[in-house]
């Protein structure tokens, strides 16, 4: 099962310390830093509905993390991919300059 969990920081809270205690769950897919009433949406993939609880019992013990909205993914659209260019890559950042 996957959800889409909207978190909010606190603050004084680091952004770089979060990220990298994202890092120790292994549910956590992807996260992205966004505007509005959340600070970041992580996207989670659990084989249940106990390790989705266990991930969100983690997130929620970070200190200075509030926990906005969990939603469970029921559909993902077929035919659409993920249009994330990595701009580490330097064969991508000269495409990108090219368009």
């Amino acid at each position: 099962m996957r959800a889409i969990v909207r978190v909010r920081l606190a603050p004084r809270e680091r952004c770089d310390a979060f990220e990298w205690r994202l890092r120790l769950i292994p549910a956590v897919l992807s996260a992205a830093s966004v505007t509005g009433a959340a600070d970041y949406e992580l996207w989670l993939e659990c084989d249940s509905f106990v390790g989705l609880r266990d991930a969100l019992t983690q997130i929620c013990g970070f200190p200075g993390v509030v926990v906005e909205s969990t939603s469970l993914v029921l559909h993902e659209v077929a035919g659409l991919r993920l249009r994330r260019p990595a701009v580490a890559d330097g064969v991508t950042k000269r495409r990108l300059r090219s368009m």
